[in-house]
C-alpha cells in the first residue's frame, strides 16, 4: 500500500535523527574530557603556585632561623676574636703606659737627688708633679699661712708665685694634710675640700702631699688629676706621694741645720 503524505513526511524526518544521536554523545564526552583536562590543568597550576608560595615561605623560615643559628656562632667567635685582640691590646697599652709612668717617677726621683739646694728640690718637684697631674703647686706653710712658690698649669695669672698668699684654713684639703701630716684626696665635687686660692674645675681629682722635715710641715704638693672632659693618667696619687717624701728627705739631708728657715721666709 502506498503510505499516506503525514506518514511519510514523519519517516522522512526521523531518518536524520538517527545517526545524530551517537554523535552528540561522543561530542558530549569529548567536551567533558578537555574541560577536565583544562579544570586539571587549571588545578595543577593553582595548586603549584600555592605550594610554591607556601613552600618558599616555610624555606624562608628554615633558612632564616639556620642563618640566625649559624651567624650568631659565627658572630660569637668574631667578638671573641676582636674582644680578644682589644684586650691584648689595652693590655699591651696598659702595660706600657704602667711602664712609661715608672720611668717617669724614676726619672723625678733622679732629678730632685741632682738638685743642690731648697729652692731647686721644690721647683724640680714642682715641675716633676706637673708631668703626673693636669695642675700642680708647691706651698710654703708656716705660722697659719700658705704662700705659693711654684704653679704648673694655672696659667699668668699664677706666675708670681711669691704673691699668692691665703690663711691655711682657706686652703680646704691643704689644711687637712698639713694639720694631719699624711697625704689628702678627694673629689674637687666634696664641699669645702677645694681651695680657696684658685678656681678648682669640676670633675678632677685633688690631692695634697705635705712635706714634712723633722716633725714640721714646711710646705705642701698640691695637684689635680683630670678634669671635665679628660681622663687622669694614673696612678697619679702613689707617684706624687713617693715624689713628696723623696723631696723631704733631701730637704733634710741639704741643709738640716735649716729646716727652721724656708726659702721666702721673712
Amino acid at each position: 500500500s502506498v503510505p499516506s503524505r503525514e506518514e511519510a513526511a514523519r519517516k522522512a524526518k526521523a531518518v536524520p535523527e538517527e545517526p545524530l544521536a551517537p554523535a552528540i554523545a561522543d561530542a558530549r564526552v569529548v567536551a567533558e574530557q578537555r574541560a577536565l583536562a583544562a579544570g586539571r590543568e587549571e588545578g595543577l597550576a593553582e595548586g603549584r603556585r600555592l605550594g610554591f608560595n607556601q613552600g618558599r615561605q616555610e624555606g624562608y623560615d628554615a633558612g632564616k632561623s639556620d642563618g640566625y643559628r649559624i651567624g650568631k656562632e659565627e658572630g660569637k667567635e668574631e667578638g671573641k676574636e676582636e674582644g680578644f685582640l682589644a684586650g691584648k691590646s689595652a693590655g699591651a697599652n696598659a702595660e706600657l703606659a704602667d711602664q712609661a709612668a715608672a720611668e717617669r717617677v724614676a726619672d723625678s726621683i733622679r732629678a730632685i737627688d741632682r738638685s743642690r739646694s731648697l729652692s731647686e728640690i721644690l721647683d724640680t718637684l714642682a715641675s716633676c708633679a706637673g708631668r703626673e697631674a693636669t695642675r700642680a703647686a708647691v706651698f710654703l706653710a708656716r705660722d697659719g699661712q700658705l704662700r705659693g712658690w711654684r704653679f704648673i698649669g694655672f696659667g699668668p695669672a699664677f706666675d708670681r708665685a711669691s704673691e699668692i698668699e691665703a690663711p691655711l684654713a682657706d686652703g680646704g684639703l691643704i689644711e687637712e694634710a698639713v694639720r694631719t701630716k699624711a697625704a689628702v684626696s678627694k673629689g674637687s665635687a666634696v664641699p669645702g675640700a677645694a681651695p680657696k686660692l684658685a678656681e678648682v674645675p669640676d670633675g678632677c681629682e685633688m690631692l695634697a702631699i705635705p712635706v714634712t722635715v723633722g716633725d714640721r710641715v714646711v710646705a705642701a704638693l698640691y695637684a689635680e688629676v683630670g678634669k671635665a672632659g679628660q681622663s687622669p693618667r694614673k696612678p697619679a696619687r702613689p707617684a706624687l706621694e713617693m715624689m713628696g717624701r723623696h723631696a723631704a728627705g733631701c730637704l733634710g739631708g741639704v741643709a738640716p741645720v735649716r729646716t727652721a728657715q724656708m726659702p721666702g721666709d721673712a
